[in-house]
């Protein structure tokens, strides 16, 4: 984890790509389609409080792990007094995602989902240079200084580039997140 703010910027990579998916299919879809990253019971609220279902794909981080092969890399460095920490050994993430999608017709869920889980398996691995292109461009009208500081974030220079390896959740998971 390069800062506080890679997990945010992971997923804010994502979403901007995501939302390059659909940018030239709005005539396909009958509409734009929202790219989002709440909780789903956030969205199904509003769904279900009289909101009108959109054409909308939602990125939902639900579990933050560390990454197995380079959690004993290395031992904190202590100074020559054997109490001072100078250093710690990297803080590596494995960021597990639930991709959702919610169309207004028969079959708009599915093509969307089929469009997104197209560009995630085309791309597993997005390139340092992606990252600072997808970080420089996102924006926010909520909060915009949030924004600006992910781009500072060091997401692209982080030892790891982000790679996306599909998972399958078992039917308990499941239950604990719907």
């Amino acid at each position: 984890m390069s800062n506080a703010l890679a997990i945010s910027g992971v997923t804010a990579v994502l979403q901007y790509y995501l939302g390059g998916v659909y940018s030239g299919l709005s005539a396909l879809f009958g509409g734009t389609v929202t790219i989002s990253s709440q909780a789903p019971d956030i969205l199904q609220n509003a769904f279900s409080s009289g909101g009108t279902t959109q054409n909308q794909v939602n990125l939902f981080l639900h579990q933050v792990t560390q990454n197995p092969s380079w959690r004993n890399v290395d031992l904190p460095s202590l100074a020559a007094d054997g109490k001072t920490q100078i250093k710690n050994p990297p803080l590596a993430l494995d960021l597990h995602y639930l991709l959702t999608a919610y169309g207004s017709f028969d079959w708009q869920a599915e093509a969307l989902l089929g469009y997104a889980l197209l560009l995630l398996h085309e791309h597993p691995v997005i390139s340092r240079n992606d990252v600072r292109n997808a970080l420089n461009s996102v924006t926010s009208t909520h909060l915009p200084q949030l924004a600006t500081a992910l781009a500072t974030s060091g997401l692209a220079d982080q030892i790891e580039m982000i790679k996306i390896t599909p998972a399958t959740l078992g039917k308990e998971e499941m239950a604990w997140l719907w």
